[in-house]
């Protein structure tokens, strides 16, 4: 069983608890400010600068419903600031006791002491700064060595700086996993560079990993140290250990036990952390393969183009011209061209709650897939016309009977789309000075997917 209890009251975190445990938390912060420097502080003091520190933040007793939780009647902030003291001493957060001349004095025992600070560092998003502990533990074991009389410090210093090293370990593997788990979710370009900046890079790789792969680097000591330990094995200094560390109460076996305790898990500790770290950079390689990923994939403003594209091509691979019908029918595309950018912008139809409209099957249906099609002309960028596309295939072909898609570099997007609006019009008869011819396996051109086409010249008819 743990022993915490018997040195902290029992109420001791209702206060964390409490409708009104902001309040609290608010008065506790603003006493350790008043003590910073001070062994005690009267509490007089202390009830006048809580009221000032309530008026200052705005806070009243009006809308705090405070009497429904602690039944007593409060009618000022002053009143407040003596309730509030009376439930921090009942909790066990500040102790109140008479000094110089029986005036009443606040304290913070000294758990709560320890609390308070860890609150602050929460509070304000700041934890313990790294401190050089890999080179903090090899310093101490050799100290201890060099002076005999100083072993047990040596052992104990050691035990400390590790305890704190793991504690840095864990938690900038569990700020990894936090960071990770934030660019899966939906987050913006800027969130995500602000939390890469200030989260990832300061407070991880900065304050952590960093440290530990140049000044206070474990492949230069981690050897070193486990050296170390086996001299504190050694039954001569072992002995030393045992005498030093001999307490009233405490057995022979007791404190070789406690010895052996320390000794073993520092050798372990060291024997292992490479797997640790090894763990903590596969981890950190994941976020910036993903966060990476993520913006770029954020910034590629035609992404839903593509895709549009992407599924028109498998629907030409197949040749089912109904397909293509009703994918003409589904789908409206716009881009971007210089005078939108003067006009509000249209909220974007959730495509998957709306309704497909029919698709038409009989002889009218060829007409409506053609004036579709030139709807599809006219909303398509100046860039892409059917003059600039014939331009494109023809300019390939050069002297050239035909040409495959395998026998040119695809090196931007322009060229993927011109490809496809090739294809496209080589599919129709008009009169575009070339036809094409589909295959059924896919190809890769640069970074592009397509199924392989040959551009054919037109024979001119005589």
């Amino acid at each position: 069983m743990t022993k915490v209890f018997e040195k902290i009251p029992n109420d001791f975190f209702k206060i964390l608890t409490s409708k009104h445990k902001e309040l609290f938390l608010t008065a506790i912060f603003h006493l350790d400010d008043l003590l910073q420097g001070h062994i005690y502080f009267s509490r007089e003091n202390a009830i006048n600068s809580l009221q000032n520190h309530f008026l200052y933040l705005g806070i009243s007793i009006e809308g705090l419903d405070y009497e429904d939780e602690y039944i007593e009647e409060i009618k000022n902030n002053r009143e407040l600031a003596q309730s509030i003291l009376r439930q921090l001493q009942k909790r066990g957060w500040i102790q109140i006791n008479l000094e110089e001349g029986f005036t009443e004095q606040i304290f913070l025992p000294s758990y709560a002491n320890r609390f308070v600070q860890l609150l602050k560092e929460i509070d304000l998003n700041e934890g313990q700064s790294y401190e050089s502990y890999v080179f903090s533990t090899y310093s101490a074991l050799k100290t201890g060595l060099e002076n005999k009389a100083n072993l047990l410090n040596g052992l104990m210093g050691a035990w400390n700086a590790t305890k704190g090293l793991q504690r840095a370990i864990q938690s900038a593997y569990f700020e990894l996993t936090k960071a990770y788990s934030k660019v899966i979710d939906e987050v913006s370009i800027n969130e995500m560079l602000i939390q890469h900046f200030v989260n990832y890079k300061e407070e991880i790789i900065d304050q952590v990993l960093y440290p530990l792969k140049t000044r206070d680097s474990l492949p230069r000591f981690k050897n070193t140290i486990l050296d170390l330990l086996d001299q504190y094995y050694q039954e001569e200094n072992f002995d030393h250990l045992l005498n030093q560390n001999q307490q009233k109460h405490q057995t022979i076996e007791e404190s070789q036990l406690q010895i052996f305790g320390y000794l073993n898990h520092l050798n372990h500790f060291y024997q292992q952390v490479s797997e640790q770290m090894d763990k903590i950079d596969q981890k950190r390689v994941d976020y910036t393969e993903k966060s990476i990923g993520k913006i770029q994939y954020r910034l590629r403003s035609d992404y839903q183009l593509k895709d549009k594209i992407d599924r028109l091509i498998s629907m030409i691979k197949l040749q089912e011209k109904e397909s293509v019908y009703q994918f003409f029918n589904a789908i409206e595309t716009k881009t971007i061209d210089t005078e939108s950018l003067y006009k509000p912008r249209k909220k974007k139809l959730d495509l998957t709650q709306a309704t497909r409209r029919p698709v038409v099957r009989e002889s009218e249906g060829v007409e409506n897939f053609l004036a579709q099609r030139e709807t599809l002309k006219m909303l398509v960028n100046p860039k892409y016309s059917s003059r600039k596309v014939d331009q494109f295939i023809l300019g390939l072909l050069k002297e050239k009977a035909e040409i495959s898609t395998m026998d040119y570099a695809i090196e931007s997007y322009d060229a993927f789309i011109l490809t496809i609006m090739g294809a496209i019009r080589g599919y129709e008869e008009n009169k575009s000075g070339y036809t094409v011819i589909f295959y059924p396996e896919m190809i890769r051109n640069g970074y592009y997917g397509l199924p392989k086409m040959v551009f054919k010249k037109e024979r001119k008819k005589k």
